[in-house]
């Protein structure tokens, strides 16, 4: 099963979906095809996404006014980060390294995760950082303990008490590697100054679509 969670604050938990998720391969010689073009289907993505996409260390874009509102009361004002939380469940484990592999080469493709915001007294944007920057130790949290579902909830409530570092691009991911039923769970933790809940998710779901996420290799 597959479900996603769009939550922008602990108060206001939004249900997405919840359906059957299929771990099926793309057809031969279709892989790269998908993930450039089947990635994304939101029009807000579209400045970011590039094919094939090529990084830009100390590439600057101006924030939006609502990006450059979130980061602002979360630097001046002593306000808590607004976060979009996406949660997905797998039927069986999924492997670390490829699942990291398949980020890189999908959701990476998107200039704002590979950015970190700078925020002074009179300006706010984004910059871009070197690809060997975005550390998968940092990036990609691995949970090894076994959690169950009232555990899980309350890893994801501690998420908003947890800062990000901010030489760094505001996402995270937490792969739960051992959770009840046999079950695996991936949670992406994002600023909601990088874009809105719904596109996230999409994100997200899309870097998974059509591919294989197991031991062995990127489908």
């Amino acid at each position: 099963k597959w479900g996603g969670l769009l939550s922008a604050s602990p108060s206001l938990p939004v249900l997405l979906a919840m359906g059957d998720f299929s771990h099926s391969p793309p057809p031969a010689g279709h892989a790269e095809d998908r993930s450039v073009r089947g990635l994304v289907k939101s029009a807000s993505y579209n400045s970011d996404h590039v094919a094939p996409w090529a990084s830009s260390p100390g590439a600057q874009r101006r924030a939006s006014t609502t990006s450059a509102m979130f980061l602002q009361s979360a630097a001046h004002e002593g306000c808590r980060p607004w976060l979009i939380i996406g949660l997905v469940y797998f039927k069986t484990a999924i492997d670390p390294t490829t699942t990291w592999t398949l980020l890189q080469r999908r959701l990476l493709s998107f200039e704002r995760f590979r950015s970190k915001a700078i925020v002074t007294d009179s300006e706010v944007y984004f910059e871009e950082v070197s690809l060997e920057d975005i550390d998968r130790r940092y990036h990609m949290v691995e949970v090894d303990e076994y959690y169950t579902e009232d555990d899980l909830s309350k890893y994801v409530s501690n998420l908003y008490l947890t800062n990000k570092d901010p030489s760094r691009p505001l996402w995270r991911l937490h792969l739960i590697k051992n959770l009840e039923g046999g079950r695996n769970a991936l949670v992406i933790d994002v600023d909601h100054a990088i874009g809105d809940g719904l596109c996230m998710v999409e994100a997200l779901l899309s870097s998974f679509d059509g591919v294989v996420v197991c031991p062995g290799g990127v489908g």
